[in-house]
């Protein structure tokens, strides 16, 4: 994976509040924004991109890492029988 690079840009301090407003109405960083900003601009595709397409899915990556322990009180015993979970006996 190559590094993220510092790149300091000159704004107004309007500018930079709107940016900072569209960027949290969004649920992204400024910076984030930027980027995106500028792969749209000039039509390049970034390697984060690219890696996201080929990196698994949380769910897929987890898999199978997870085991249930056997816990003898209520709470767990409602919630195998609420979803079907027998124990594993581990």
């Amino acid at each position: 994976m190559r590094m993220k690079r510092r790149l300091t840009l000159t704004i107004t301090p309007k500018v930079s509040l709107r940016a900072k407003n569209f960027a949290q109405r969004r649920g992204i960083s400024v910076s984030a924004l930027v980027e995106h900003l500028l792969v749209e601009a000039t039509g390049a595709e970034t390697e984060s991109k690219v890696e996201a397409r080929t990196r698994p899915s949380f769910s897929n990556r987890w898999a199978g890492k997870f085991r249930l322990t056997e816990k003898n009180d209520v709470r767990s015993a409602q919630l195998k029988s609420k979803y079907g979970l027998e124990s594993t006996g581990v």
